[in-house]
């Protein structure tokens, strides 16, 4: 028996270049916004991270999105490449770039990140 979840979960990339340790954060647009609602935000904006945090704490900072139950109340992985200008693992000097790869770890029947 073979069981295939042919379930594509959301995925997005956010890549800094020539990263020193400065500071930002991440402005959403909040897909599930009723202005008829008090609560409902048109716009989230996370915690600051620096551009050459740990995995972990983009994660937490995306978390002030993706952690919402009353717009996604969903759990993310994040990944955190160390890459050259080719998108290539690199080391040490040759480290151009990094790439934290972000992934919706669960299935959002309605508006998506990706819609939005």
């Amino acid at each position: 028996m073979q069981v295939n979840n042919e379930i594509e979960f959301e995925r997005f990339n956010i890549t800094v270049k020539s990263a020193m340790g400065g500071k930002f954060q991440l402005l959403f647009v909040n897909p599930k916004y009723d202005p008829t609602k008090r609560n409902s935000p048109k716009t989230i904006t996370t915690r600051s991270v620096k551009d050459n945090d740990s995995a972990s704490a983009v994660r937490r900072a995306l978390g002030d999105f993706f952690w919402r139950g009353d717009i996604w109340g969903s759990d993310i992985e994040v990944t955190k490449l160390n890459t050259n200008d080719k998108f290539e693992t690199a080391e040490g000097d040759a480290i151009t770039q990094i790439v934290f790869q972000v992934r919706v770890k669960r299935s959002i029947p309605s508006a998506s990140f990706a819609a939005a």
